[in-house]
């Protein structure tokens, strides 16, 4: 099977699309004022609600196809007067104003005059579309009989299809637009954007000036904020729920994110997702603990409370996660930060358990073996741990050694831990 196949089926358009308008709704989330709020593919793509009760629809139309222009530049083909996408929205508005602006024409321009229809797209600007060039005349006050001539030629030349029992789309929504009875209304009331592109290199250009944001902390700052409204949207999608938000809700969410980022720290939290298991003498870290002779099979109060420093550090960094704290990037940087500093006494005890195995009885091995490992786990106890200026506590610390020595470990004690545990 060719890649032709697969290219023709390839969902990448539509994600890519879908991304657009999430990241034009998080750049408007970032330009809410007080009292406004913004919804997201509910009442259109994006809408914003105003105080005074104004409305502004937006639909969001990109491209990924290219025109070749000179020198091999590529650029996003350009926004046509019989452009699929310009007719396709002018048809949806004109469903939104006949189902949802009432039924009189009174009660439909009432609607229409406290509404804002905005096409925003990737397309090109071209001094050639002739729909954008009627509509500006018009609002400079041109006779709406100049746009319904316009309309008409337009309707006129457009070609129908070769096949007798199909209908142009286009040709269709043209005609619809002609013979609506607000057509004066609605006309003025349309604004259209062209060319408005790199919507993440803006988020990130709003976030540094508008929220104060240090250029080094932008990229964290944006990851921290795109992650929440992420995660909230589809709570909210899951559960059926609307997608608004307020100013005010925005502004506490991206409050709590900005703040982290210029603190640097972790907020503390606390949450109980991994609990007490029910035979924790079971575990794995226990088991390399108890063969070093680190701690007693029988020794369940320490048991449990080595447990629960390891419990302790995966609650917090289960809860910093989910309250997107942390990325899960940088939890994996930190664990194998951690491994790395693990590493360093390790690999010292092994030159020592090198010796004791070439040079010492049968009957001293194990026991000079244990000792060895001993001062291995005594010297990784003393370490301090920190993640974004924050100063893990030596119960924390502990717990994360702990937990890298579980289930399928990653770290050991013993010289030959990764053989004797690892599965």
């Amino acid at each position: 099977m060719s890649d032709t196949f697969y290219d023709k089926t390839s969902a990448a358009d539509t994600i890519v699309g879908f991304e657009y308008q999430y990241y034009y709704f998080l750049l408007e989330l970032l330009n809410l004022e007080e009292g406004q709020k913004i919804g997201f593919e509910f009442k259109d793509d994006v809408h914003i609600e105003l105080p005074n009760g104004s409305l502004i629809l937006i639909q969001l139309k990109h491209t990924t196809q290219e025109k070749t222009v000179l020198k091999g530049k590529e650029e996003q083909i350009n926004l046509t007067t019989r452009d699929e996408d310009l007719w396709h929205t002018v048809h949806n508005w004109i469903e939104i104003i006949k189902n949802v602006g009432g039924s009189t024409l009174v009660e439909r321009k009432k609607f229409i005059s406290n509404t804002t229809f905005q096409l925003v797209t990737n397309k090109s600007y071209s001094v050639r579309n002739q729909f954008i060039k009627e509509l500006e005349n018009l609002k400079n006050n041109t006779d709406l009989s100049v746009f319904k001539t316009f309309l008409s030629n337009l309707h006129s030349t457009t070609k129908d299809p070769d096949d007798t029992t199909k209908k142009n789309p286009i040709k269709e929504n043209i005609k619809e637009l002609m013979e609506v009875e607000f057509l004066d209304d609605f006309l003025r009331n349309i604004e259209i954007k062209t060319d408005f592109d790199d919507l993440i290199q803006k988020i990130e250009k709003k976030i540094k000036y508008r929220k104060n944001i240090d250029e080094k902390q932008i990229e964290r700052a944006f990851s921290l904020l795109d992650s929440s409204i992420r995660k909230g949207n589809y709570d909210k999608f899951k559960n059926k729920e609307k997608v608004i938000i307020t100013a005010d809700d925005f502004h506490k969410l991206a409050t709590r994110c900005f703040n982290i980022v210029k603190s640097g720290k972790l907020p503390e939290r606390k949450c109980y997702y991994y609990k007490q298991p029910l035979n924790p003498e079971e575990q794995i870290f226990i088991k390399q603990l108890i063969d070093i002779g680190a701690i007693d099979i029988n020794d369940t109060k320490k048991i449990i409370d080595f447990t629960n420093m390891k419990l302790s550090i995966m609650n917090s960094f289960k809860a910093w996660e989910l309250a997107v704290d942390l990325l899960p990037d940088e939890i994996e940087k930190f664990e194998q930060n951690s491994i790395e500093k693990w590493a360093v006494h390790f690999e010292n005890s092994e030159m020592d358990c090198k010796e004791i195995l070439e040079n010492t009885s049968i009957v001293l091995k194990d026991f000079e073996l244990q000792k060895i490992a001993k001062n291995c786990l005594k010297k990784v106890r003393e370490i301090e741990l920190s993640i974004h200026k924050t100063n893990l506590s030596p119960r924390q610390s502990n717990g994360q050694f702990y937990y890298l020595s579980d289930e399928n470990p990653k770290i050991g004690w013993l010289h030959d831990w990764d053989k004797k545990y690892k599965i």
